[in-house]
């Protein structure tokens, strides 16, 4: 019976009860208190209620969303659009690419889908497919696309992994649970991203969250922004006149009539147009503050501070929050932006692309989903510089080569492109007036002096 009272004692300390669950604070005497990451409850509350983690986590949702899917023939790298040969071929899925499901649109689906994977470590997709091929199906039979919270799914594990080759080896279903109402999804129609997870239990298969590692930044900003709160609603007397009379022994307090006096005199004094603005009062009185002003407390120092943890821990340059804005132009925040597609998104959505091709089957179709930022304005000025840049490159590797300093292949790999198995190992003087001609792309003369002219 005590050590039921005493649980019971506990819990009123973690927190106050929620819709979710209980809050993640807990209370001690003379000691940090951080938020709690054990339950699902925890990391949906850091993400609604602090707005340092819900800026960074939506940005990096807004930047992955902005994706342009297309879909490329590996041989001849054509894009498939209307009018090529295989567009009916392919246009369920390039539809369903435009429209995965009834409710979002690509953008809203792959924020969705961000937004789970930074909050939980884990982002699950499922796959609607017609009854009978939930073991076998491809891209083509795809009917719509749906990502899941992970608080709702549930792997069921088969106690096997080391040897195994196949997810269902490891894992041989997932458990919808919506309205304590149960629902088994095969294993293939999920496609599971997640974050790296350190315990071999019986979690091993699922993500851990980044949010983790944040609890003290997290815990910092909050009680910052409590504070705030509590100072701005409940600031009490700014200050005091207090008596500025002293005898032989120290101070001397006011008399009331003292104190009526001095407070009919301050009626004298103001802004409005018949009151005076400079003081002269006929009793000795001094000023003592009894409030120190927020900017002494650093509370905006410590939300600024504790906001580049988080930003760097998600890779989200940190110019870039409101929090750490200050003194920013708008170059710095637009190198900011590229610095974040080039170095975070595109990096993760290369990786995230793979496994989705991967789970869609697309390797024996002869094309692949491609996923780009190249439309993005931002990104057009660096793609205009590293045009220019190769162009410039090879205008020099071209004159080298014209001199015999180089061979062709170095004059090909120089500007990114790749090596010529025929002739790339041979200087100019080893090739033929023709074979030169091509490579230049202008017209030269024939060994035999006749002005013969090659056309391109």
């Amino acid at each position: 019976m005590k050590l039921f009272s005493l649980g019971k004692k506990l819990n009123k300390l973690r927190g106050k009860s929620s819709s979710y669950g209980y809050y993640s604070t807990y209370i001690t005497k003379d000691q940090p208190v951080w938020q709690l990451f054990t339950e699902f409850s925890h990391y949906i509350r850091a993400f609604e209620c602090n707005p340092i983690v819900n800026a960074v986590i939506s940005l990096r949702a807004r930047f992955f969303a902005n994706m342009k899917f297309t879909l490329v023939e590996v041989d001849t790298n054509e894009e498939i659009i209307k009018g090529h040969k295989r567009f009916k071929e392919f246009e369920r899925l390039i539809n369903l690419l435009a429209s995965p499901n009834p409710l979002q649109s690509t953008w809203e689906w792959l924020k969705f889908s961000s937004i789970n994977q930074d909050v939980f470590g884990n982002s699950y997709d499922y796959a609607a497919v017609p009854k009978g091929y939930e073991d076998r199906f491809t891209y083509e039979d795809v009917n719509a696309i749906n990502n899941i919270p992970p608080y709702l799914l549930a792997p069921v594990l088969t106690g096997k992994w080391l040897e195994a080759t196949e997810k269902t080896e490891i894992i041989s279903k997932f458990v919808l649970t919506v309205d304590a109402k149960q629902r088994d999804i095969n294993t293939n129609q999920i496609f599971h991203r997640n974050y790296p997870n350190l315990k071999m239990d019986n979690t091993f298969t699922q993500g851990e969250s980044l949010l983790k590692t944040l609890a003290r930044p997290i815990s910092n900003i909050d009680a910052a922004l409590e504070s705030r709160n509590v100072i701005i609603r409940k600031r009490g007397a700014i200050g005091a006149w207090v008596s500025d009379a002293k005898d032989q022994i120290g101070s001397v307090p006011l008399s009331e009539l003292e104190i009526k006096k001095a407070q009919k005199a301050f009626e004298k004094y103001g802004t409005l147009e018949h009151q005076y603005q400079q003081m002269i009062n006929p009793i000795a009185l001094k000023w003592q503050s009894t409030v120190p002003p927020i900017k002494d407390l650093m509370l905006l120092e410590e939300i600024s501070s504790d906001a580049i943890y988080i930003a760097n821990q998600f890779g989200v340059p940190e110019v870039l929050l409101k929090t750490y804005f200050s003194g920013a132009t708008f170059e710095n925040q637009e190198a900011s932006v590229r610095r974040m597609y080039q170095d975070t998104t595109i990096p993760e959505a290369k990786d995230w692309l793979t496994g989705f091709n991967n789970f869609l089957k697309m390797g024996d179709s002869g094309v692949i989903i491609k996923g780009t930022y190249d439309h993005l304005p931002v990104l057009q000025s660096d793609k205009n510089e590293s045009a220019d840049v190769t162009s410039k490159d090879s205008a020099r590797l071209m004159d080298m080569f014209l001199k015999g300093a180089i061979i062709y292949d170095n004059w090909l790999t120089g500007v990114g492109l790749p090596s010529d198995t025929e002739i790339g190992g041979k200087r100019i003087w080893d090739l033929t007036p023709e074979q030169i001609a091509i490579i230049t792309n202008r017209t030269l003369y024939t060994n035999t002096n006749e002005q013969q002219k090659i056309k391109i």
